[in-house]
């Protein structure tokens, strides 16, 4: 009987980055901020469940019992964010993922969701509207904590610089028009002090979060109505006319312009958040600069945290202020 030498295999390359994917679904962020390939491609899928790297954070969010570990989660999504994770791709309309969440006894105020064909925003949106439509009370801690995952989705819209071409004013006039036009309006916006109407299509084309909220199966696309109780209906219509036309004719008062930048930044409309930004930048007065500083360093406005800066070196008022100790501090 002859006897062959057993030759030792050779390790297979993980192709799809399946023990990173592990890394993901723990919430180990230590690990995954060491360990992650500088090319790992975060568009992506899961290589099992096929869901994307933000969407693993979702069940560890919605099952997790202490403190600690939702303070991982809202890291990982962080740094996630801050290496090119985009919470707006989706899984594709094929996944079969579905995840259940309970309270106390398994099965006892149950809820599941499909993941198939929804970006990371979506499922959280979804599941928040779920979540109250099931039991709010009894869910409220879980609907903060995706409320909490949604802002920090929504402070990493990635915005790159703005292009500027010449546009007829007939265009601009036109646009203008249409926002004004309510007759055709099919959605409301509840604002703290009254209704504003636009378009559900010009809103789901301008902004990805509400996109997400107009679409089927969620209580705003349905009702066709968002609520946004902080913020006034003077700030909504100046978001929405920028939104609209790029541009507007009405004055606003830094307070306004403010509630608008809230509401395109929590929107994740990049090009108004860019026009207020700049429109901020020429607001910045001794009365005005310690509410368009914090905001600015809150959001993370590059442009206009150079602009405070600068204002704040070169007044008197200010300088005066920090020398006496009476600014907040960082």
């Amino acid at each position: 009987l002859a006897l062959f030498p057993i030759m030792p295999e050779e390790a297979v390359r993980d192709q799809d980055c399946s023990w990173l994917w592990a890394i993901f679904d723990h919430v180990n962020v230590k690990m995954a901020k060491k360990m992650c390939p500088p090319d790992f491609s975060w568009s992506s899928l899961h290589p099992e469940s096929g869901i994307t790297a933000l969407q693993t954070l979702i069940y560890p969010l919605m099952t997790t019992n202490d403190e600690q570990g939702l303070e991982d989660v809202f890291e990982m999504a962080q740094w996630m964010l801050a290496q090119g994770a985009d919470p707006t791709h989706k899984t594709t309309d094929t996944c079969q993922h579905n995840e259940e969440y309970w309270q106390g006894e398994k099965g006892e105020r149950a809820v599941s969701l499909d993941f198939a064909g929804m970006s990371a925003l979506t499922v959280a949106i979804r599941l928040i509207d779920t979540l109250k439509e099931c039991d709010e009370d009894h869910w409220s801690e879980d609907i903060e904590s995706l409320n909490r995952l949604l802002a920090i989705f929504s402070s990493a819209s990635p915005r790159g610089p703005q292009s500027r071409v010449a546009v007829d004013t007939g265009v601009v006039d036109l646009w203008e028009l249409m926002c004004e036009d309510s007759a055709s309006h099919d959605v409301t916006i509840e604002a703290m002090d009254g209704p504003v109407t636009a378009h559900a299509a010009v809103l789901s084309k301008g902004s990805p979060v509400l996109a997400a909220m107009l679409a089927y199966g969620m209580t705003e696309g349905r009702k066709r109505t968002i609520e946004v109780k902080d913020a006034s209906v003077e700030s909504v219509k100046l978001c929405l006319m920028l939104m609209y036309s790029g541009a507007t004719t009405a004055e606003f008062s830094h307070e306004t312009a403010l509630a608008a930048l809230d509401l395109a930044h929590r929107w994740q409309i990049s090009n108004v958040v860019a026009m207020l930004e700049n429109a901020l930048t020429e607001m910045i007065s001794d009365q005005t600069f310690l509410s368009i500083a914090e905001t600015a360093k809150r959001q993370g406005l590059v442009s206009l945290i150079v602009a405070c800066r600068k204002f704040g070196t070169d007044s008197r008022v200010i300088q005066d202020a920090l020398k006496a100790r009476t600014l907040p501090g960082p």
